[in-house]
C-alpha cells in the first residue's frame, strides 16, 4: 500500500509525537472542509474523539475521504489552535490535579 504524501507526513510526525506519549491517545481534527453547504474550520476526523497510535490517526484521516465532504477554503486555523490550547489547558490542569 502505498502512502501519499500527507499520509507519509502522518506517519513521520505521528511517529516522532508517539514517542513522547504513555497514552497513544490522539484527537485528530479535519479543517477547511464543506459538509452540507456549510464550511467547518474544525472537524473531527474518525468516529472517536481520539485515535488510538499512529494507525488509529491514519485510519482516521483517511475516513474523511470516505464522507460526502468537499475541500474548502478559506483555511482557518483559528479554531483548531483554540481547540489544542484548550485540551492542553485541560491536561496541565490534570496532572497539576494529579488525575
Amino acid at each position: 500500500n502505498t502512502l501519499n504524501d500527507y499520509e507519509e507526513t502522518i506517519v513521520s510526525i505521528g511517529g516522532a509525537i508517539a514517542r513522547y506519549s504513555t497514552r497513544q491517545k490522539f484527537p485528530v481534527w479535519g479543517f477547511g472542509a464543506k459538509f452540507n453547504d456549510q464550511v467547518r474550520h474544525i472537524f473531527q476526523c474518525g468516529s472517536n474523539a481520539e485515535a488510538s497510535g499512529v494507525s488509529g490517526v491514519l485510519e482516521a484521516y483517511r475516513t474523511v475521504f470516505r464522507m460526502d465532504l468537499i475541500m474548502s477554503g478559506p483555511t482557518v486555523y483559528l479554531d483548531v489552535i483554540k481547540a489544542a490550547a484548550a485540551r492542553a489547558a485541560k491536561s496541565q490542569q490534570n496532572q497539576n490535579n494529579g488525575l
